[in-house]
């Protein structure tokens, strides 16, 4: 069985953008008549990074694809790779075989940009001139081809965050012979132009309704995401890369009017490329780097008021911006924890049923500094410290346990307990964790958790002020994360940091038992009734260059996030693409390339997720218009908005495309796999 290679560039010399916009077309009007499969992505998580599959099925074109998309935030270091890659598999539907492997990033970019081409032919008025370019990247680019390939062009504006990147795009774009001007804002832009193409990752409104008139076009683009990769976003499963978030994952976010940590649903994940200025912000107690245009959230000094969000590229005009506050949690009230049976059959096992400050206390001491052993499923509790010994022998009576004492501390056996500690808690150090039904329950319960672990591998002190802090050591990266959350719902700040392998710390700590092969993470945490709020101030601030790839979630709530980079752990915002003043939409005739991603992911989603916008005010799919089962532009005086999210069925047009006509000029490389 042989297999076609077709290589980027022979892709980038054969396949034209009139072609390209021919095989959309035609994609378009399948979906429109019922005559494509496209199911939802399918997400696979790997150790360093992952990737997702979306696939096509059209009849018409008798062949089927499935595009993987990766991402490997740690490949351009390590591997010399880019961070993202797509590739395409053609597949004949009749024998399933694989006909052809190609580079889809190429083609990705160009069948954006050519259905966009489609939208403005049969969405703007026919004499249209002049075009307006808010962004300059790659997608500005291919929008631009592809209009070029319709109307006659008399005047392009482009504006951007930069001038170089307009400079750039002019260089770039000189081929086409159109008379290109830089403008120097948006506004300048966008009055009086025929056609408009927003492509920045903008999530707030760019383009106000008043410089928009009658009889406009716009193709809404976009381009999200916000952090760079290096960004830990907190879940109920521990901090997680935001390369690694993935659409339908829960995070924990903070309600800006309560100030209450509640879970919020990722909607969309956002992500592309980036290559220019970020915004580096740094200090004691932060630490992010995002796109100049991402939101931060901004508090009173006192906390107590959430004053809406203030662009990241602000910050430097800004003496002190509050962008983190102490969150309040209201968590299960349970008052028993009863131990789970063995055998759920056998009634002749003793029900343990504990006081749930008893049994959060005792986690806090067994997570600490406890042990199991296999030979009489015994529990093992050490402490030198006399006082803090005699607590934990005065706990396991008032709990029934009958405890016996040791050299350095208690011991008490129980199968059931003994299980349950094992299959749950975990039974070495670096495989530690808190079960999250414990750390659902409410401040009430969370406090003695807390303190029994502090107390047993942690230490406490006195700031300068002489409020009180403490610290927390682990081997367990997990544990790590779940004293982070305890502190964070106990309203308190922390930082955290990996001091490096256990042989570099055995000297410092001569007292303690340390694996020399496993990282130890220390927490420091401040003291709950200190600041209460975390500032940056202008000094903080710095640009950073950066050419790689940046990612944000989006949420279906609350849109502050906790984060954590290089340690420290800090709030801030997510995305949501918001090109266009939200009346634009009310006074246009809206048109989108899928109803339900639309709604989901793309310019309609914040409008629509606020009530602004309802989903059947949208006029058509593009296929509708297609094949003219609904009107396009209907007078001179209409405005119009094509939004544009992207789909599996433009992917397997444009691979086809490519396929047959680098097939019919021979110029694939066969490989024999079978």
């Amino acid at each position: 069985m042989k297999v076609s290679l077709i290589m980027r560039k022979d892709i980038e010399r054969i396949v034209s953008m009139r072609e390209l916009m021919g095989a959309m077309e035609d994609a378009f009007r399948a979906k429109a008549m019922g005559r494509v499969q496209m199911p939802t992505k399918v997400y696979v998580t790997l150790p360093d990074g992952d990737f997702r599959t979306m696939m096509a099925y059209i009849p018409d074109l008798d062949m089927a694809c499935v595009k993987i998309v990766n991402v490997h935030p740690n490949n351009p270091g390590k591997h010399g790779l880019p961070t993202v890659m797509a590739t395409i598999v053609l597949i004949e539907p009749d024998t399933g075989r694989p006909l052809a492997i190609m580079d889809g990033t190429y083609l990705t970019n160009m069948r954006t940009g050519a259905t966009g081409g489609i939208a403005a032919k049969y969405l703007a008025r026919g004499g249209s001139k002049v075009i307006g370019m808010v962004g300059a990247g790659a997608q500005a680019r291919t929008q631009l081809l592809a209009l070029n390939e319709v109307f006659k062009i008399d005047e392009v504006r482009v504006c951007a965050r930069s001038r170089s990147e307009c400079e750039r795009f002019m260089k770039d774009m000189a081929h086409l012979g159109l008379n290109i001007l830089i403008k120097e804002d948006v506004e300048k832009t966008v009055k009086g132009c025929d056609i408009l193409v927003t492509t920045t990752p903008v999530t707030q409104p760019l383009v106000k309704n008043e410089w928009v008139e009658e009889g406009m076009h716009i193709n809404a683009i976009g381009a999200d995401a916000c952090y760079s990769l290096d960004t830990e976003i907190m879940t109920p499963d521990g901090f997680i890369e935001v390369g690694k978030i993935k659409e339908g994952m829960t995070v924990w976010s903070v309600n800006p009017n309560t100030g209450l940590l509640e879970r919020a649903n990722v909607i969309k994940m956002h992500f592309h490329e980036f290559n220019g200025d970020m915004i580096h912000v740094r200090n004691l107690y932060t630490d992010f780097l995002v796109t100049p245009n991402h939101n931060i959230p901004n508090f009173s000094r006192d906390g107590k008021r959430f004053l809406g969000f203030v662009k990241a590229s602000e910050l430097m005009n800004r003496w002190q911006t509050v962008t983190t506050i102490k969150v309040k949690w209201k968590g299960v009230d349970k008052k028993t924890f009863i131990v789970p049976k063995i055998n759920k059959t056998n009634n002749y096992q003793k029900e343990y049923r504990f006081k749930m400050k008893d049994w959060m206390e005792f986690l806090g001491w067994f997570i600490s500094e406890g042990s199991l052993k296999d030979s009489n499923y015994t529990i093992n509790i050490y402490q030198r410290d006399k006082k803090k010994s005699e607590r934990i022998r005065r706990l396991l009576v008032r709990m029934g346990l009958h405890p016996t004492k040791l050299k350095d501390g208690w011991s008490f056996g129980s199968r059931q307990i003994y299980e349950y500690l094992k299959n749950n808690v975990g039974r070495y150090a670096y495989e530690k964790r808190i079960p999250r039904e414990f750390l659902e329950l409410d401040k009430k319960y969370l406090i003695h958790l807390f303190n029994s672990l502090v107390d047993g591998d942690g230490w406490r002190g006195k700031t300068k002020r002489g409020k009180e802090r403490c610290a927390y050591s682990t081997t367990s990266k997990v544990l790590a994360d779940n004293i982070i959350e305890l502190a964070i719902k106990l309203g308190r700040f922390c930082t955290i940091g990996s001091e490096g392998k256990g042989r570099m710390l055995m000297g410092r700590l001569p007292n303690r038992k340390i694996n020399p092969i496993h990282s130890v993470y220390t927490i420091q945490i401040g003291a709950e009734r200190g600041h209460a709020t975390r500032s940056v101030y202008w000094r903080d601030i710095n640009y950073a260059k950066y050419n790689s790839f940046v990612a944000c979630p989006q949420l279906d709530r609350n849109h502050i996030l906790i984060i954590k980079r290089n340690g420290r752990v800090t709030m801030n915002g997510n995305s949501g693409k918001e090109e266009l003043d939200p009346r634009i939409l009310k006074r246009a005739k809206v048109v989108v390339d899928d109803y339900e991603q639309a709604c989901h992911y793309g310019e309609l989603n914040v409008p629509v997720s606020k009530g602004i916008f309802k989903p059947e005010e949208i006029h058509a799919e593009l296929g509708e218009i297609l094949i003219g089962r609904k009107p396009g532009r209907t007078s001179d005086d209409e405005i119009t908005v094509f939004d544009s999210t992207g789909l599996a069925i433009q992917d397997l047009a444009a691979a086809a495309l490519a396929y047959r006509k680098a097939s019919r000029l021979g110029i694939t490389s066969e490989v024999e796999l079978l």
